[in-house]
């Protein structure tokens, strides 16, 4: 062992178990990891609001959701004075989190139940209630009576709950802007939503080494051996498969107790 080698193995930098460079890559040692572990994908996830404020149903019509950036502010400095710009990091950056949800034809709608909690932030609907109702227009509430926290979870194909995102004191900030046309005939409405939130946390766990990787798991089963009809039925959800089959992952995630 050459001496630089021995001094690295003294000070705890080196493992007998590290892979040389040299040594190159074993397709066989990554395969085995990717079958044992699995890869996850992005259409298999749930969103959890905090319920009472929320109606319970609004899980199913989360269209799509974008996990916002974990950023670090950094100031430049010198650190003798002169010389090069080093950046020295100092508060995290949280962009908001934004969210689609299917708008239902009903009054329980993402649409309605977001707009509803805009105004109760600064209250700008109703004004003709606006003589009997305790709000003052456009008085501004308390951020603890608006806040809500939300979780997000992502699946792997066995349903084990992999990665669960923690958002806290979230408030909805903004309700996007809805796009009508003539011609947009067989599309779907969505509602497009902004949360900001204070911070959050990332938790993961490992997924459970399966003993039979030809085993079909629970959620392969549900998709693959015809309750889709019956599902999109009974929640009546979108009948487009394109446009539904998120929503109907979820359901049968949630409808076989997953994770609620």
């Amino acid at each position: 062992m050459a001496i630089t080698d021995r001094i690295l193995s003294g000070l705890g930098l080196t493992s007998p178990k590290m892979r040389k460079p040299t040594e190159g890559f074993s397709i066989n040692e990554f395969r085995s990891n990717v079958l044992n572990k699995g890869i996850l994908k992005n259409n298999l996830y749930l969103v959890r609001f905090q319920f009472g404020k929320f109606p319970e149903e609004l899980v199913f019509y989360t269209h799509s959701v974008q996990i916002p950036a974990a950023d670090l502010a950094t100031a430049d400095i010198r650190r003798y004075g002169y010389g090069p710009l080093e950046r020295v990091p100092y508060r995290p950056i949280f962009n908001d989190m934004t969210m689609d949800f299917y708008t239902e034809a009903s009054s329980k709608s993402a649409l309605e139940v977001m707009m509803k909690r805009l105004s109760s932030a600064t209250n700008f609907m109703n004004y003709k209630d606006f003589a009997t109702d305790s709000t003052n227009p456009y008085e501004v509430a308390y951020k603890n009576d608006i806040s809500f926290d939300i979780e997000v979870y992502i699946y792997n194909e066995n349903t084990e709950k992999i990665i669960t995102y923690n958002f806290r004191e979230c408030f909805a900030r903004q309700v996007g802007s809805i796009q009508l046309s003539w011609e947009s005939e067989n599309s779907l409405l969505k509602t497009n939503v902004g949360f900001s939130f204070t911070d959050f946390s990332v938790n993961m766990i490992d997924a459970v080494k399966s003993d039979n990787i030809n085993k079909l798991s629970p959620l392969q089963k549900i998709l693959q051996l015809g309750t889709i009809a019956q599902t999109i039925s009974a929640i009546k959800r979108p009948q487009s498969v394109g446009d539904a089959i998120n929503i109907l992952n979820n359901a049968n995630v949630v409808k076989n107790g997953l994770g609620l």
